[in-house]
C-alpha cells in the first residue's frame, strides 16, 4: 500500500435510522394512499380496504387495553406482596 499525501480517503458512512415516530403523519399518508386507491378501484374494493383498516385500529386498541389491564393486575399483586412482607 502506497501512502499518498494528495489523495484523502472518503469519510466512512453509517446507516442512520431515525427513532422519531409521527403517528399523525403516518395516518395522513395512509388516508392519502387510500384516497388515491379509491380513485383507481371500484366502490366495493375501497370499502373493503377501509373496513380492514378500521378493524386493525380496533384490534390495536383492544390489545393496548388488555396490556394495560395486565400491567395493572401485576402492579396490584406486587403491592399486595410488599404489604404482606412488611406487615408479617
Amino acid at each position: 500500500m502506497l501512502f499518498s499525501f494528495f489523495k484523502t480517503e472518503k469519510p466512512k458512512r453509517f446507516q442512520y435510522k431515525p427513532r422519531f415516530y409521527n403517528a399523525q403523519k403516518d395516518e395522513l399518508e395512509q388516508r392519502i394512499k387510500e384516497h388515491q386507491l379509491s380513485k383507481e378501484q371500484s366502490e366495493g374494493e375501497s370499502i373493503h380496504i377501509r373496513m380492514e383498516n378500521d378493524w386493525e385500529k380496533q384490534r390495536a386498541k383492544h390489545e393496548t387495553k388488555q396490556r394495560n389491564t395486565r400491567n395493572l393486575l401485576i402492579l396490584i399483586i406486587l403491592v399486595a406482596l410488599i404489604f404482606y412482607i412488611i406487615l408479617r
